[in-house]
């Protein structure tokens, strides 16, 4: 949303979402990027989706998506479901 929005527009827009407690912003550790980073090096895949696994297993979250970066190569990170399968 970066790349289109600054930081306040971001916020307003998610707020209602913020204060009813269904979104939880998340900052990206130290830890976590350099993770992401070597993830993201080893096994030539995005760096966002080494770094969305990351943090999806360090908040014991379960990543829903089709991408095949997920399912294929990075389950072993972070939980992965398919929409179909929920």
């Amino acid at each position: 949303m970066h790349k289109d929005y600054d930081k306040n527009e971001i916020n307003e827009m998610l707020n209602l979402l913020f204060m009813s407690n269904i979104l939880l912003k998340v900052e990206i550790t130290k830890e976590e990027y350099l993770e992401a980073k070597e993830l993201s090096e080893k096994r030539e895949l995005p760096f966002v989706d080494c770094l969305n696994a990351v943090q999806a297993r360090n908040h014991k979250a379960i990543i829903v998506s089709q991408d095949e970066h997920f399912i294929k190569n990075l389950s072993d990170i972070a939980k992965v479901i398919k929409p179909q399968d929920i």
